[in-house]
């Protein structure tokens, strides 16, 4: 890094100069008063005012570095045709530093100049500007120099040897003409454009084909009268072949011009060229002149380039200023990564297309199928779709998602109904052959305790009678008595184990006596039978209950109290039976060694089974409490309807 003084500023020589006054001011004093009294004070005042001053002067010189830092840095002049608040220079800014960024390199400093050339042509500006140019860019390296349409290349092709010697030419947005000559330019390429006002006047031919006049709207400006000539050149010849007319209206101030608009024949169209410069003097904006003609003007109107797009033109085949200038930026980066200057040709020619405000579509009822093949469309309303797309998509998905979850959890629930709905035909087929099994069951018993009460049984007593007169008889053998007497006793025994056998399969007495005193005589005879004390309460009954609620009641009491006395190994055995209008309830209870319910309904044990079956047919609830060495509590209630009573 090179490092040099700089010249004092224009405040440090201020300082300097005040710093000199004031040593002026006490060397005058110091002349009127005597040597004798005064002279080594003032002599103080002397030195520490030339101090100052020394001090002041160096003071105002600083170090700096050089302009012409490292390689890192690269710098970039750009010069515009146009005062700076031109809203084509913000077109044009836009697209360079886009070009410049999308090359990836980095440390670019830009520096800008407005050039305006066109309010100040004359030769004196001109040689200020130079000169200005010059002394700000002299001993800095440039890297590339852009400048941005005609009067800026005019200008830096011009002065090119005295203010960038050497240095690589990007031209941007340079007219047929003239990017010619820059092809013969050593060290320069750039852009080049050309407006197309035929293709412009065939869209409007085509969405408006009934059209019979043209009007060439612009200003009387240098630029402005450029182009009109550049429009008449490529349209009349064609238009009058067609029998449209052309109509010029140049340099008319905006008000005399909407009156123009207004008065325009029906069928009319406009093309909008450039307005830098009324007829009275005014430098109005062409964007602004647009927008304010647009608005209000009953003929559609037209444009060549694409920053009037959105300003109230209905479109055109327009060019694009903010893509010739990111273009020139990325040429510009590729002479700073290193690239031959010789080897880049100009590009951007045929950068154009058809164009159109879908604003003014609307305004105008085209339709968008009736555009140009190829058209593009700008400013169009966003549907939902465009607004809201990917959260439609990702809703819709979830939405179809959801439809196949719920349909699958439909056809399964479907599925299960239908499995459960044969699970319950089949129990229900299952319990109703139970039902009927346990019926066939009640009714065999029934029939066998009749087959033993009336016929066997008979039989056996009338043997026993026949054997007893036997023994009555004259045997005079001892020994046949006794045995004719054992004989008689042993079929006395057999004829009542017969008789209890058809009371056990059917207790005749439940129908002869009821239920409280059937469950009381199997209490009597199980406790006599296998010395058990066995305890039987029974509360107040309601009117009797139904065959079946009483056959139910008898067979799970009487079926609890055999489990009890074969497995409990109990010697107590509770019996409640109580009723209320609404239910009739058994209770059997044992204080023997129990056993665990849940494993024995899980080894299907037939008799637990049958209890619960009995249980289901009446419509009650049979619970089985029991654990090892608690003893076992079994307890049936069952609900009284109004035909059970």
């Amino acid at each position: 890094m090179r490092v040099r003084y700089k010249h004092p500023s224009c405040e440090a020589f201020g300082i300097w100069f005040a710093g000199v006054l004031i040593y002026l001011e006490f060397r005058m004093r110091s002349m009127m008063e005597t040597r004798e009294n005064n002279g080594g004070y003032f002599g103080c005042i002397r030195v520490l005012a030339m101090a100052a001053v020394c001090f002041l002067f160096f003071f105002g010189a600083s170090i700096e570095a050089a302009d012409t830092d490292t390689d890192a840095a690269h710098s970039v002049v750009v010069f515009y045709s146009f005062r700076h608040v031109m809203p084509v220079n913000v077109d044009w800014d836009r697209g360079i530093r886009r070009g410049l960024a999308l090359s990836g390199l980095e440390n670019i400093k830009i520096e800008v100049e407005y050039l305006d050339l066109d309010r100040y042509s004359d030769h004196d500006f001109r040689e200020r500007l130079v000169d200005l140019l010059e002394h700000k860019y002299a001993n800095r390296r440039i890297d590339v120099v852009i400048p941005v349409y005609t009067q800026a290349i005019e200008f830096v092709l011009a002065q090119r040897a005295q203010l960038f010697p050497n240095v690589p030419l990007v031209c941007c947005t340079a007219k047929p003409d003239l990017a010619e000559q820059i092809r013969g330019v050593p060290e320069a390429t750039g852009t080049e454009f050309d407006v197309d006002y035929w293709k412009t006047v065939q869209d409007a031919r085509w969405l408006f084909p009934k059209a019979r006049t043209l009007y060439l709207i612009g200003g009387v400006g240098e630029t402005d009268r450029h182009y009109r000539r550049m429009a008449h050149r490529a349209l009349d010849g064609p238009l009058a072949s067609r029998g449209m007319e052309i109509v010029d209206v140049e340099g008319l101030p905006i008000a005399e011009l909407k009156q123009l608009m207004l008065q325009a024949e029906p069928g009319s169209v406009a093309l909008m060229l450039t307005c830098d410069e009324d007829r009275d003097g005014n430098h109005p904006f062409t964007v602004d002149v647009s927008k304010q003609l647009c608005a209000d003007s009953p003929i559609p109107v037209f444009g060549t380039y694409d920053t009037l797009i959105g300003t109230g033109v209905v479109g055109g085949h327009v060019w694009s200023i903010e893509r010739h200038g990111e273009l020139a930026g990325q040429l510009a980066s590729r002479i700073i990564a290193g690239e031959d200057v010789a080897e880049i040709p100009i590009i951007g020619r045929h950068e154009t297309q058809s164009v159109f405000d879908a604003r003014q579509l609307i305004r105008w009822k085209i339709d968008t199928d009736a555009l140009p093949p190829g058209s593009k469309i700008r400013f169009a309303e966003a549907s939902i779709w465009d607004l809201y797309r990917s959260q439609i998509v990702l809703g819709i998905g979830l939405l179809s998602l959801q439809t196949l979850i719920i349909a699958g959890l439909i056809v399964n629930r479907s599925r299960r109904i239908k499995a459960e709905r044969s699970l319950f035909a089949s129990r229900g087929e299952a319990r109703d052959l139970a039902g009927r099994l346990l019926s066939a069951q009640e009714d065999e018993r029934r029939r066998l305790a009749r087959e033993l009460h009336d016929d066997l049984s008979q039989r056996l007593a009338a043997s026993a009678i026949g054997i007893g007169q036997l023994e009555l008889g004259d045997l005079g053998n001892a020994d046949s008595r006794a045995r004719l007497k054992q004989m008689k006793e042993d079929l006395i025994g057999l004829s009542d184990d017969v008789h209890q056998m058809s009371y056990q399969i059917h207790p005749s007495i439940l129908e002869d006596l009821g239920l409280e005193d059937a469950i009381r005589s199997a209490c009597d005879r199980l406790a006599r039978r296998d010395k058990i004390d066995v305890e039987f309460r029974c509360g107040m009954l309601p009117d009797p209950f139904s065959d079946a609620i009483n056959l139910c009641l008898y067979r799970v009491a009487q079926e609890s109290l055999w489990n009890a006395a074969r497995h409990a190994e109990t010697q107590r055995i509770d019996v409640v039976l109580t009723a209320d209008p609404e239910t009739v309830n058994l209770e059997i209870r044992d204080f023997g060694v129990g056993f665990d319910s849940d494993a024995a309904l899980k080894n299907g044990g037939l008799g637990l089974a049958s209890l619960h079956e009995r249980a289901r047919i009446v419509g009650g609830d049979l619970s089985i409490e029991s654990r090892r060495g608690n003893g076992t509590t079994i307890s049936l209630r069952i609900p009284l309807l109004d035909e059970d009573r």
